[in-house]
């Protein structure tokens, strides 16, 4: 397992920035560093629901999307699970497919965000 899907969920959950996210958080804001984490936990947690697994489009017009391509580049543990190809991230290839199901059920078991109705 990745310490780096470890940390995210933690920041997400308990609000508390790991002393690695510092220089990220730095230039992007403790509140679009957030958003941009819950965007790819959200994405990692809804694969599980699936059959067929789907990329994350990442579209232009929304600023998080520019800075979750920056975090992934920013974070040598992210750039080597996620690849970035044609405005989609998915899994890099070198992640063997066990180890992606390991990364998929760790995410949808930590993270659970509450339902707002």
């Amino acid at each position: 397992m990745e310490q780096i899907i470890k940390d995210i969920i933690d920041f997400v959950n308990e609000n508390k920035t790991p002393n690695s996210f510092s220089n990220i958080e730095e230039k992007l804001g403790k509140l679009d560093l957030r958003l941009i984490s819950i965007k790819l936990l959200g994405w990692l947690k809804s694969q599980n629901r699936c059959l067929k697994k789907r990329p994350l489009k990442l579209e232009k017009k929304y600023p998080w999307s520019s800075d979750l391509i920056r975090f992934i580049e920013e974070y040598k543990e992210l750039s080597t699970l996620f690849v970035i190809s044609e405005g989609k991230l998915d899994f890099s290839d070198e992640v063997p497919e066990i180890e992606r199901e390991k990364i998929r059920a760790f995410v949808n078991s930590e993270y659970n965000p509450p339902l707002f109705i």
